[in-house]
C-alpha cells in the first residue's frame, strides 16, 4: 500500500467526494467553452489581433518542423508551447491542419518514457503539456482514452510513487513546488474520468504540499528567487487553480494565500522603464511579455496590471515561450490604461523578499529607475549579492546584473544550505560579480541575510536601508549599513555605505556596466546608447578604477562588460558616499 504524506490544509477525501462535481468530457481544464469564447473575443482587440497573428504564424511554422521525439525538461516545455499554440490556432480558425498536427504531437509525447524521480520537474511539465493537449484536441474517444491510459501509466502512477518517497520538492518553498504539484493536479484532472481513485489521491496530496510555496508570496507578492522564477511558478499555479475551478467548481483556495494577489504587482515593479528586469538570483535581464499578468489582473481585478501586460506584449514578439501568445488570449484583459499605471506607487517595498524599487515615472521610457535587494544568500537560486542594485536612466541600463551562469558548472548546485564554497567563488553567483562591496578581497558570508529598514517614499524622494553587517562580519566589519536615496527632483541616486571596521580593511565598492567609462579623479562618466550619466565619490581618500570583466571559458560568455570600482582604506567609522547624477 502506498503511504501518503501527512496532509496539511486539505482533508483526505474519497474519490467520490472529491470528484463528485467533476465536469464531464474534454474542454474542462484550459480550453473550456468559456475560455475559447473569451479568446475569440480577445482576438478582435487591436493587440489581440497581433497575438492571434503570432499564434497563427507560430502554428504554421510548427507544421514544417519534425514532431517531438524525446522527453525531458526542454522537450516537455516545447510540447507545452506546441499544444497551447496549435490548439489555440485550431480553436480560433477551425483549420483541421492544426488539430491534425496536435494529434501527432500528443501521440509522440504520450509514449515518452517515464523520467526518474530525480528529474520530476520534467515529469511534471510533461503532465502539464499532456493535460493541455488532451483537453483541447478533437479526436475519437478510443484514441483519447488510449492517450489517457498512457498518461496514467507513464506519468501519474510514477508520480504517486514519487510522492510516497516524500520528495524534497513536495513541501519546499521554491518554484519546483508549484511546478511539480501543479503539473500533478493538471495531469490528474485530465485522467479523472478513467482513474478517479488515483486522480483523487494525487490531487489531494499535491494540494497538501503547496502551502509552503504559496506562503512565500506573503505578505506582498515578493519572491526570493527573482521575478523570472516568480512567474515560472505562476505559470503552473494559475493553470492548476483554473483547472480545479473549471473541472471541480472549486479552486481549493490556491489563490487565496496572502501575497498571491500582489504577485502581479511584484512583477510590474521589478521591471524597469528599459523593459529589463531587476534580475537578481538566477534570473535573466530580458523581460519576456508575461501572460500570467493577464490571468492575475482578471482574477484579482487589477486594471493597472492588465495595462502593463498589454504594454509589454505591445512591444513585439515573438511570444513563443510556454505558448505565451495563446495564453495571453485565454486570459486577455482589455481593462486599464495609462491613468491606472500612473496611479500606482512609484516606489515599492517587498518585505520578505527584501526588495525595494524606485522610479521617477511610470510612462516615460527614459525615466530613472533603481532597485536594490537584501534577502538571504541561501534562498533558492540565491547569489551572494546582498545590497546589489540596478539603475536605468535615459532609456539605458547603466548598472547591470550579470544574471545566471551555466547550471551545469561544477559547484553551481549543492543543495540548501549550500556550504560548498565553489558556488560562491563563481563570478556570477559570488559577490565579486555583483554591485555591492568586497572587504579585504572577501565576498559576503554564504550564510548571511540582510533585512531592509527605513523604507520611505514621497513625491520628492524615496529611500531604504539594507543591513549588510552579517555579510561582512567575517571580513572585518562590525557594521555595514547601505542606504539608497533617490531624489526625484534632481534625478540623483545616492548610495551611502556606513562602515565600522574591527581592524583596518580595504573596501572595494563596485558596479558592473556595459557603458563606456571614463574616469577623472573622483568622478566617472558612463556613456551608453548615446546617453551619459555622471558618478562622483564624495568620500575623501577614495580612488576610482575601471577594468574589463574576463570570465573563464567554461562560464557563459560575457561581452562588453566592465567593472567600475571605488577603493578605500577604512581604518575607522566611515561613510562611503557615491552619487549618480542622471
Amino acid at each position: 500500500m502506498t503511504v501518503l504524506p501527512q496532509l496539511t490544509h486539505v482533508t483526505m477525501r474519497s474519490a467520490k467526494d472529491l470528484l463528485a462535481r467533476l465536469r464531464p468530457g474534454r474542454g474542462r481544464l484550459v480550453f473550456t467553452h468559456e475560455a475559447v469564447q473569451h479568446a475569440r473575443a480577445a482576438a478582435q482587440h487591436p493587440l489581440g489581433r497581433v497575438l492571434a497573428g503570432q499564434v497563427h504564424a507560430s502554428a504554421a511554422e510548427l507544421l514544417a518542423q519534425p514532431v517531438l521525439s524525446e522527453g525531458g525538461h526542454g522537450a516537455a516545455r516545447q510540447a507545452l508551447d506546441r499544444f497551447y499554440t496549435l490548439l489555440m490556432a485550431f480553436h480560433l480558425t477551425g483549420e483541421a491542419r492544426y488539430n491534425v498536427r496536435a494529434v501527432a504531437e500528443i501521440e509522440a509525447v504520450s509514449q515518452w518514457p517515464t523520467l526518474g524521480h530525480g528529474d520530476f520537474l520534467g515529469t511534471a511539465e510533461t503532465m502539464h503539456a499532456l493535460a493541455v493537449g488532451l483537453d483541447g484536441v478533437s479526436v475519437d474517444a478510443a484514441t483519447h482514452g488510449r492517450w489517457v491510459e498512457q498518461l496514467v501509466h507513464r506519468q501519474l502512477e510514477p508520480a504517486l510513487a514519487a510522492l510516497a518517497c516524500l520528495p524534497w520538492w513536495h513541501r519546499d518553498t521554491c518554484n519546483w513546488n508549484t511546478v511539480c504539484n501543479g503539473g500533478i493536479i493538471l495531469g490528474a484532472l485530465a485522467a479523472a474520468d478513467r482513474a478517479p481513485a488515483l486522480a483523487a489521491r494525487l490531487i489531494v496530496t499535491a494540494l497538501a504540499g503547496m502551502p509552503n510555496a504559496l506562503a512565500t508570496f506573503a505578505p506582498d507578492g515578493g519572491w526570493p528567487e527573482g521575478p523570472g522564477y516568480a512567474m515560472f511558478a505562476m505559470r503552473y499555479l494559475l493553470p492548476a487553480a483554473g483547472a480545479l475551478g473549471h473541472a471541480l467548481h472549486d479552486e481549493m483556495r490556491l489563490l487565496d494565500y496572502p501575497g498571491v494577489r500582489e504577485a502581479g504587482l511584484f512583477r510590474v515593479h521589478t521591471e524597469g522603464p528599459t523593459g529589463l528586469l531587476f534580475n537578481y538570483a538566477d534570473c535573466y535581464e530580458a523581460a519576456p511579455p508575461e501572460p500570467c499578468l493577464f490571468g492575475l489582473a482578471r482574477r484579482f481585478d487589477m486594471p493597472a496590471v492588465a495595462a502593463f501586460a498589454r504594454a509589454s506584449f505591445g512591444r513585439g514578439g515573438p511570444y513563443v515561450y510556454f505558448g505565451s501568445a495563446a495564453r495571453a488570449l485565454l486570459w486577455f484583459d482589455e481593462r486599464g490604461g495609462d491613468g491606472d499605471l500612473k496611479a500606482l506607487p512609484r516606489d515599492a517595498q517587498f518585505v520578505a523578499a527584501a526588495v525595494a524599487t524606485f522610479r521617477s515615472d511610470w510612462l516615460d521610457k527614459a525615466a530613472t529607475y533603481v532597485a536594490i535587494k537584501g534577502g538571504e544568500i541561501q534562498a533558492p537560486h540565491g547569489h551572494a549579492d546582498l545590497g546589489t542594485f540596478v539603475l536605468d536612466a535615459h532609456g539605458q541600463r547603466f548598472v547591470t546584473d550579470l544574471g545566471p551562469d551555466h547550471y551545469d558548472l561544477p559547484g553551481f548546485w549543492h543543495g540548501r544550505p549550500n556550504t560548498d564554497l565553489k558556488r560562491w567563488s563563481l563570478y556570477r553567483t559570488g559577490t565579486m560579480g555583483h554591485n555591492t562591496l568586497l572587504v579585504g578581497g572577501a565576498g559576503q558570508h554564504h550564510l548571511a541575510t540582510a533585512d531592509l529598514a527605513g523604507f520611505q517614499s514621497d513625491a520628492q524622494r524615496g529611500s531604504v536601508m539594507v543591513d549588510l553587517s552579517a555579510a561582512y562580519a567575517h571580513a572585518g566589519l562590525t557594521r555595514a549599513l547601505r542606504q539608497l536615496v533617490f531624489d526625484r527632483a534632481t534625478g540623483t541616486v545616492t548610495i551611502v555605505d556606513a562602515l565600522t571596521p574591527a581592524r583596518p580593511v580595504d573596501v572595494q565598492w563596485q558596479i558592473h556596466t556595459t557603458a563606456a567609462v571614463s574616469v577623472d579623479g573622483p568622478r566617472a562618466t558612463l556613456t551608453l546608447g548615446g546617453k551619459s550619466i555622471g558618478l562622483v565619490c564624495e568620500t575623501p581618500g577614495a580612488t576610482l578604477a575601471v577594468e574589463e570583466v574576463q570570465l573563464p571559458p567554461e562560464s557563459k560568455p560575457l561581452l562588453n562588460t566592465r567593472r567600475l570600482m571605488v577603493k578605500l582604506r577604512v581604518e575607522q567609522g566611515t561613510e562611503l558616499r557615491v552619487v549618480f547624477r542622471t
